[in-house]
């Protein structure tokens, strides 16, 4: 059995994460050639699993899954929502969180974009998995942002008291399951909505290499190559969170690039 004593600095390094890894010892291994990490040699200890269980019973009514980390996301869509509110009318209350997923596959930044393409880009036919720090609300102009997806079936909420070490359990086995799991073998494609560099850790180690190569199964939704945390997964596929929020705000390409302009002086 392996264990790994953690470190939080911000540079974090693979080896920090396996404080939360343990090799498993039931002497079997499954062999996929596909996979650079080995998912059924390890797994996660330490965190929350009975959320995972209410996600894996109702999975297999959907197509595509996304998990958010919600404090990057919702904490995205504050500071452009109170950057570009003294320069355009909006109110917070009418952001369209579907534009998530209906605008996804036409921003990602690749010159084979027109590859990209997933089976149901219907909203309500993904799994929205919203994973927040139950000690960190974010609110905006008075509303709080956890409103904005409780009038839809498809979107679960997970909060958890101890965030960081139930995040990368969590993100860790769905991950597992998405590419093991039988029960999740019906979804296509999956999106983290995430930007940071525990995360970008992680993903170096278990994502295929082929996610970076060929057409993958799994895509981001991060900051822009300039700004990012997700250095080691420069070569995933992704769109830019700033380009999505827009669309969630119902701004037009114009609109947008005008109100950029607008609020950093250009």
């Amino acid at each position: 059995m392996i264990e790994v004593v953690a470190n939080v600095d911000d540079h974090v390094d693979y080896k920090d994460i396996a404080s939360i890894i343990k090799e498993k010892d039931d002497g079997f291994v499954r062999e996929n050639p596909e996979m650079d990490f080995e998912f059924n040699e390890f797994e996660m200890v330490g965190f929350d699993k009975s959320a995972l269980n209410r996600i894996k019973k109702s999975i297999k009514k959907y197509n595509n899954m996304m998990i958010i980390d919600f404090g990057f996301l919702f904490g995205e869509i504050k500071r452009k929502f109170e950057l570009y509110k003294p320069h355009h009318e909006m109110y917070i209350e009418e952001l369209d969180l579907t534009q998530i997923i209906n605008s996804f596959p036409h921003l990602i930044l690749d010159d084979s974009f027109e590859s990209v393409h997933f089976v149901d880009n219907d909203f309500d036919k993904w799994r929205v998995i919203i994973i927040k720090d139950k000690n960190k609300d974010i609110i905006v102009d008075g509303y709080h942002m956890t409103r904005m997806f409780e009038r839809y079936d498809n979107c679960e909420l997970i909060e958890s008291d101890t965030f960081e070490k139930d995040y990368m359990g969590w993100l860790f086995n769905l991950i597992k399951s998405f590419y093991l799991d039988e029960h999740y073998f019906g979804l296509e494609k999956m999106v983290i909505v995430a930007d940071d560099a525990k995360s970008d850790s992680l993903l170096r180690e278990i994502i295929p290499e082929y996610n970076r190569s060929e057409i993958p199964d799994i895509y981001l939704l991060r900051n822009t190559n300039l700004l990012t945390n997700m250095y080691s997964c420069a070569g995933m596929k992704y769109a830019a969170i700033d380009q999505v929020i827009a669309l969630i705000m119902k701004l037009e390409p114009e609109e947008f690039w005008r109100l950029e302009s607008e609020a950093y002086d250009i």
